[in-house]
């Protein structure tokens, strides 16, 4: 929703009725404007009734010196993304609409080396929204921050305004024109062809600074307030959707005892929390366990425990042993119960601990006899000791001699 004001002089007086004009889908028609409404508010509507018209009438937006722009970030490959399969319903529902968007002269017919699929989404009535799916263009678009108004500094504006109308914009990007010589960038792909965009389509990432820019030349924006000529409230329909939101019942409230230890035991560790997207974010099968049993050596070894006497005096961890403190991390050291951990890989002196682990990740419990690169890996995600490497390639030289 946006919003604007109007000052007018006929109407100043503060005592005087406060005016709301509501323009969505015609409310009522402008030759038949109810005879309540004083001459001043009569005559605003019928000036701009061109403004609001049954349907926007085709054709390109003018140029009005707020084009959208396309950056790319400098040396990024272009995306070339193959159009998404779709059934013959869906192919013909995408065929109708790219055929309107054409008659529409939204769209045109490309060349462009970059291109994007796009998606059918359902809307609430069954039918179906052409969306793009941007997401490769926006990866390699240098971001840009437009500041967002102030709210406070919008309600002291509105001080002396009695007549607000309240529009709703139908189509608000599609009045936005590309900026000549950038329509290649919003490209995107279909089994009939390819097709760019000449007005600014939705999902872009700069789209809504682009937008507010132009609104704030046009329309004085407002949101989620009811302004009368005695003070300003808070629209109550809003307050009582968010105090009526249900309350989500898949979340878990209590831990059970099981999943306190856990959290016990990594809330000890110095970590970062990083999204894993794509082909790496799935879920663990039987394989990626093979040497779930590793995690159980760090302190079921037999003489496991006789490392943390030892860590003060070895070569490669005595630095680390000394300037780690409790629970404090030193060059990604850390000691926890006076083991030391780096990266939260246990370390490991050399000696007859590491053979036995050594011999473990190769071919020990479940393990198959893995490769240097296997064992190397497995002991890595565990364990850690200088030259490992070198002792996982001296330790299969030895096996296999």
């Amino acid at each position: 929703m946006l919003a604007t004001k109007y000052d007018l002089a006929e109407i100043s007086d503060e005592d005087a009725p406060c005016y709301a004009l509501i323009c969505r889908d015609m409310l009522f028609s402008m030759d038949d404007t109810s005879s309540t409404l004083p001459p001043t508010v009569t005559n605003l509507l019928q000036e701009f009734r061109d403004i609001f018209p049954a349907e926007i009438p085709p054709g390109l937006p003018p140029i009005r010196g707020i084009e959208h722009q396309i950056d790319f970030i400098p040396g990024a490959s272009l995306p070339n993304r193959a159009a998404n399969r779709t059934n013959p319903e869906e192919t013909k529902e995408i065929q109708r609409q790219v055929q309107d968007l054409l008659n529409r002269g939204y769209v045109r017919e490309s060349l462009s080396p970059c291109v994007v699929p796009i998606i059918l989404a359902p809307k609430k009535d069954g039918s179906f929204r052409t969306c793009v799916d941007c997401r490769a263009i926006n990866n390699i678009t240098i971001r840009y921050r437009h500041p967002i108004p102030r709210l406070d500094d919008m309600l002291d504006e509105l001080s002396g305004s009695i007549i607000f109308s309240k529009v709703d914009l139908r189509s608000g990007y599609h009045q936005i024109r590309m900026k000549l010589g950038d329509e290649w960038k919003t490209a995107f792909k279909t089994k009939f062809g390819l097709y760019e965009w000449l007005v600014m389509p939705f999902g872009l990432t700069n789209a809504p600074s682009t937008f507010m820019r132009l609104m704030n030349e046009v329309l004085f924006s407002f949101l989620g307030y009811v302004v009368t000529p005695q003070r300003i409230e808070v629209d109550e329909a809003k307050v009582h959707a968010i105090q009526s939101w249900p309350t989500p019942t898949s979340v878990q409230t209590n831990l059970n005892r099981r999943h306190a230890k856990w959290v016990e035991f990594i809330e000890s560790f110095p970590y970062i929390i990083k999204h894993k997207k794509g082909k790496d974010n799935v879920i663990a099968d039987a394989l990626s366990r093979r040497y779930a049993m590793l995690s159980q050596l760090d302190y079921c070894i037999f003489g496991l425990d006789s490392i943390k006497r030892q860590y003060a005096v070895d070569t490669d961890f005595k630095d680390a042993f000394v300037n780690c403190k409790e629970g404090r991390t030193w060059n990604k050291f850390v000691l926890s119960d006076r083991y030391l951990f780096r990266a939260n890989r246990l370390c490991i002196l050399v000696g007859s601990v590491c053979l036995l682990l050594l011999q473990e990740a190769h071919g020990g419990g479940l393990m198959g006899h893995f490769g240097a690169k296997k064992t190397e890996d497995v002991l890595a995600t565990h364990f850690f000791w200088p030259k490992m490497r070198r002792d996982v390639e001296g330790f299969m030289v030895m096996r296999n001699s």
